[in-house]
């Protein structure tokens, strides 16, 4: 993705009425080029991403006529340069918020907020979003994705992954199957889902702790459980929490998958099928992610082989 500075600053210039006397790049990766763009009166972010990212125009704009809170503003858009600038929302992440410590409430009040966007839309209306680059993780196709996964075994092999592994995870095509098919009993409807909700995407206003969600630019149709497990999953790992050692993390994540519909018999099981799917649903949105920036990211090879390996190991 090519990223030039001096063409985006021209065209924010051209739609923002006040002089920018401040250019602060905030992330240059190979999916997303953000700038915060400081006037007397506003703060703005310039947000660049490939094509395939693009549909979080689409959203943002969706949500905004839903009158939903806590949702960035599009001030402009340009096609030709890939870009959108909204106006700034929330005046920190949760995790600089929270001062690197786990909030359960402001927490909880995400999770509240992201339910109600996902209940916004009806599951008939989710088809529109199949032409506009949103991948489908629904039932079948989650499934699909998994064998298509396997069926580049070069891919797996530069990971790290040995032949017996590879062996061990044809073997488990089937209970893939199983596992999505008893998810499917603890919530039947899939939604869109965000791809990277963590506490780093959660914006906190300073004063009203007013929370917003920020980063919409890979969502997916799926079962929502598997969204919800991720972000747990991150949670967990950030502040180094268990249902054993936290009661509070306990209190959370029980309440999590009550919001979800998950019955109080169901929760424990409920929660460990959709972690180990969890894991494949975090290896799929990183293949996406390579496939539309064609780049194979090997930094992230590591992570990738570990997830599969605890992936062989808990099923």
């Amino acid at each position: 993705m090519e990223q030039n500075k001096e063409k985006l600053l021209e065209w924010a210039k051209s739609v923002i009425n006040d002089p920018i006397f401040e250019v602060v790049e905030i992330a240059k990766t190979k999916y997303s080029y953000v700038l915060q763009l400081n006037t007397s009166n506003e703060t703005y972010f310039l947000k660049q991403t490939p094509n395939e990212f693009l549909c979080e125009i689409h959203f943002l704009h969706l949500l905004k006529e839903k009158e939903f809170d806590g949702i960035a503003e599009i001030v402009s858009s340009n096609d030709n340069l890939r870009c959108f600038i909204t106006k700034k929302i929330g005046d920190m992440s949760l995790q600089e918020y929270s001062n690197e410590e786990f909030n359960p409430a402001l927490t909880f009040d995400a999770l509240l907020l992201y339910k109600k966007i996902q209940d916004s839309f009806s599951l008939d209306g989710l088809d529109s979003f199949l032409s506009k680059e949103v991948i489908d993780w629904r039932e079948g196709e989650f499934l699909a994705y998994y064998e298509r996964m396997l069926a580049n075994e070069e891919r797996l092999f530069t990971w790290g992954i040995t032949q017996e592994d590879f062996t061990a995870l044809k073997n488990r095509i089937n209970t893939v199957a199983e596992l999505k098919l008893k998810l499917h009993s603890y919530h039947e409807t899939a939604t869109l889902n965000h791809s990277d909700l963590n506490d780093s995407n959660i914006r906190v206003e300073l004063g009203t702790e007013e929370i917003s969600i920020i980063d919409w630019g890979e969502i997916n149709l799926a079962n929502p459980l598997l969204s919800l497990s991720s972000f747990l999953y991150g949670i967990r790992r950030r502040y180094n929490l268990t249902r054993d050692n936290s009661e509070d993390y306990k209190k959370l994540e029980d309440h999590a998958f009550k919001l979800y519909g998950v019955k109080d018999e169901d929760i424990e099981d409920a929660i460990e099928t959709s972690y180990i799917l969890g894991i494949l649903y975090y290896i799929f949105t990183y293949i996406d992610l390579m496939k539309r920036c064609s780049f194979e990211f090997p930094n992230q090879h590591a992570k990738l082989y570990k997830a599969l390996k605890e992936f062989i190991e808990r099923t």
